[in-house]
């Protein structure tokens, strides 16, 4: 949700001809409701899972895991799947398919 917070303020600030605060205010209502139940959650077992992120990051352990990368990148493949992947993988090399298209680009 912190990534579409800033998603959304960059679109924002660069789609001025395009601008539609009504979507972007659906979006950030629908986003918003979404989450409540995890705030609340966390709010109620003191805050659980940032505590288990930056647990995760091992504060003072120095920033850079090669190993660590391979194995974020093969959780979210998983994840996401191989097919939805590599079709993200596709998309954002051929930017010339988006670029002139503002959606697209928010998309991207």
């Amino acid at each position: 949700m912190i990534a579409f917070a800033g998603g959304l303020v960059g679109y924002g600030l660069f789609s001025a001809r395009e601008r539609n605060w009504t979507g972007a205010g659906i979006a950030a209502a629908a986003a918003l409701a979404a989450v409540s139940p995890n705030l609340v959650w966390n709010s109620a077992n003191g805050f659980a899972t940032p505590a288990q992120v930056i647990g995760d990051i091992g504060p003072g352990q120095g920033y850079f895991h090669p190993g660590e990368l391979v194995a974020f990148v093969a959780a979210q493949f998983a994840v996401i799947g191989p097919v939805f992947l590599v079709a993200i993988g596709l998309a954002l090399r051929n930017a010339g398919f988006w670029r002139d298209d503002w959606g697209m680009r928010l998309m991207a």
